[in-house]
């Protein structure tokens, strides 16, 4: 399978877990587990996009900007998942914050940077990363808990 494709499959499934976590309501014990597995699951995804897809193609003119776009987009998730903490006053508008921010990255991406790659880089180059991808992905500990670099996201 392509990274292409890898990156959307994470999309679609963060967001879903990010619209289950927004009306989930009140918080019980379950919805402090389930954001630190969202949480796992955006840190996993930004290092990949960061360490495997970013570098691949950062250095063509068509996807510069949008590049540095995509760090930066990272870096705002990744302050505002170091401000949330559950449960505590203001929840629910950063979840909906982070819900909007990773929403408006996703489909960035791919409505624009992943088309770009598609051709830059072509169908045999994808598969090869989208292998790396699978590969970090089955190396990485899923345990709900944060445990890569808490406050961080990548």
């Amino acid at each position: 399978m392509k990274a292409t494709q890898l990156l959307m499959v994470d999309h679609e499934q963060v967001t879903a877990m990010l619209d289950a976590l927004a009306s989930g309501g009140d918080l019980e014990a379950s919805g402090v587990a389930f954001f630190w597995k969202i949480k796992d699951a955006l840190e996993l995804h930004t290092e990949i996009e960061e360490t495997v897809f970013y570098p691949a193609i950062e250095s063509f003119a068509e996807t510069n900007a949008l590049i540095e776009q995509s760090y930066s987009e990272h870096q705002e998730l990744t302050d505002l998942l170091g401000e949330m903490t559950p449960g505590e006053s203001g929840w629910d508008d950063q979840v909906s914050k982070l819900r909007d921010l990773f929403s408006k990255h996703a489909d960035k991406e791919e409505r624009e940077l992943f088309p770009k790659a598609e051709s830059l880089l072509g169908e045999k180059e994808l598969v090869r990363m989208g292998e790396e991808v699978q590969k970090l992905k089955s190396e990485q500990p899923r345990t709900g808990s944060s445990t890569r670099t808490r406050g961080q996201v990548g």
